[in-house]
């Protein structure tokens, strides 16, 4: 059960973060941009909503484990 805890928020955290970003980084760019900048682009966005959804996430994750050892 702890880490159903930990999951659903993440997940409601990361995509809406991910669309978000995306969304910034290809107005930023321009909608022409070419193939190998499209998956920059995700690559970045990834990254970013994934580190930020993880920073957010922390402190439930902490207690997660704390769960699982006990």
């Amino acid at each position: 059960m702890p880490t159903v805890y930990r999951t659903v928020p993440g997940s409601a955290l990361y995509f809406p973060l991910l669309r978000g970003l995306q969304s910034i980084l290809r107005t930023a760019t321009g909608s022409q941009a070419p193939t190998a900048s499209l998956h920059t682009q995700n690559l970045v966005a990834g990254a970013l909503a994934r580190a930020t959804a993880g920073a957010i996430m922390s402190p439930i994750t902490l207690v997660k484990a704390r769960f699982e050892v006990a």
